[in-house]
């Protein structure tokens, strides 16, 4: 059924953005159709995107690099304990670009600006953590994202250097660390998103020596399983969402160059803007 409904949604949300779109143009202000000719850009470019996309973003230092090393088998990926990303990169693994983007909270605000659009842009995210988890801030901006902006159900949450504290018993490591996320997300919880907790760095070294048991300590290929599994559930319907977003951060960015008092003196405009975003 869904795949039947696809077409049909997409051709329902590119209508609306051409109503948008030319709504835009055909008002007087400079900004807005300024703002027109960047949504035209911006669709243009999401239309030319051939494969599914999944962006890996979270803190710098979290291992999103590493990740898609040990994903995609590259060893060109440049990957640092410090902040090694500046730019979003993209790899082809399978039939899915994986977005690599600069950390978040690196005091770096083109870095983070960066990071968001490409959260913007992407069908799917993988938010990456290490085991020390959330602190005060990287909490707030999860929570942001996930419930307050609805990417929830497009996040798959990965906690990587599994190996950063030596254990003994794993399984009730993993435990410890699965009760403190749940404090920290509560009322949500970590059930409620796919999910894994891996070594990426491990899975790397592992595979270049040939060693199973750290192979197996990695967890890694239980994330590929459920990664691919995950993707497959997902399906096409990812795709509608980034035009979904555009639509709206456009109407904000339009009603932010607006002078104040604009809806006031002209009523009609308001209700526009409120059939526009729906």
């Amino acid at each position: 059924m869904a795949t039947f409904q696809l077409p049909q949604l997409q051709g329902r949300i590119q209508f609306s953005l051409d109503g948008l779109q030319g709504f835009l143009l055909a008002r007087g202000e400079v900004a807005l159709q300024e703002k027109a000719n960047a949504l035209q850009h911006q669709r243009r470019t999401l239309g030319e995107r051939a494969l599914l996309s999944l962006a890996f973003s979270g803190q710098y230092s979290a291992g999103k690099s590493t990740i898609i090393s040990a994903l995609t088998g590259r060893s060109d990926i440049h990957i640092s304990a410090d902040v090694a990303t500046d730019e979003v990169q993209a790899y082809r693994w399978r039939d899915i670009e994986l977005w690599d983007t600069p950390g978040l909270f690196a005091d770096r605000p083109d870095h983070t600006a960066k990071a968001e659009q490409a959260l913007r842009d992407a069908d799917l995210i993988v938010y990456c953590l290490t085991t020390n988890l959330f602190d005060t801030v990287t909490a707030a901006d999860f929570r942001r994202l996930a419930f307050e902006n609805g990417f929830a159900p497009k996040i798959f949450l990965v906690v990587n250097k599994l190996s950063m504290v030596d254990v003994e018993d794993i399984d009730a490591y993993i435990t410890n660390l699965t009760i403190s996320i749940d404090r920290t997300l509560a009322p949500h919880s970590l059930s409620g998103f796919n999910h894994a907790f891996i070594d990426a760095q491990d899975f790397r070294e592992g595979d270049a020596d040939g060693d199973e048991s750290l192979l197996r300590c990695s967890r890694f290929e239980g994330f590929i399983q459920q990664l691919n599994g995950w993707v497959k559930q997902q399906g096409l319907l990812a795709r509608l969402d980034p035009p979904i977003r555009l639509g709206l951060s456009t109407i904000d960015e339009a009603l932010a160059t607006l002078p104040d008092g604009t809806f006031e003196q002209n009523p009609e405009l308001f209700l526009l803007n409120q059939q526009l975003r729906i």
